[in-house]
């Protein structure tokens, strides 16, 4: 539906280290392999304030990653990446320059590492 819309990028706010459903009956890897070979970026965030998604951990997160082309951006919170991938649809000519300029942290959004002292008590 929203490819036909002309959507020009999608995010996921996605469970734990990157999952979105790709096993099982509703998968979304057509859908986000569609959005791919129109040249739509898929971006994957973390919902949770603590997670840190990551391409290559499990199966279906390489299979994401891999086969499909998403961009997977660390501990950025999906609101965050939504603004971003807004800016980056505006000032990228492509997905590589899109993936790059999403992966780059630029003002804190990502974080390099986590220090236990920084957690909520």
């Amino acid at each position: 539906f929203y490819l036909k819309k002309g959507v020009k990028g999608f995010v996921l706010a996605a469970t734990a280290l990157g999952h979105v459903p790709t096993f099982s009956r509703k998968t979304l890897i057509p859908f986000i392999k569609r959005a791919a070979s129109k040249g739509v970026p898929v971006v994957i965030a973390s919902q949770s304030f603590y997670g840190r998604v990551h391409p290559y951990v499990y199966t279906n997160l390489r299979r994401l990653s891999i086969e499909s082309g998403c961009t997977f951006v660390d501990d950025m919170l999906p609101e965050v990446a939504y603004i971003k991938l807004m800016i980056a649809l505006a000032e990228c000519k492509n997905i590589a320059e899109i993936k790059s300029f999403m992966q780059s942290p630029l003002a804190g959004e990502i974080t390099e590492r986590e220090i236990d002292d920084t957690y909520l008590a």
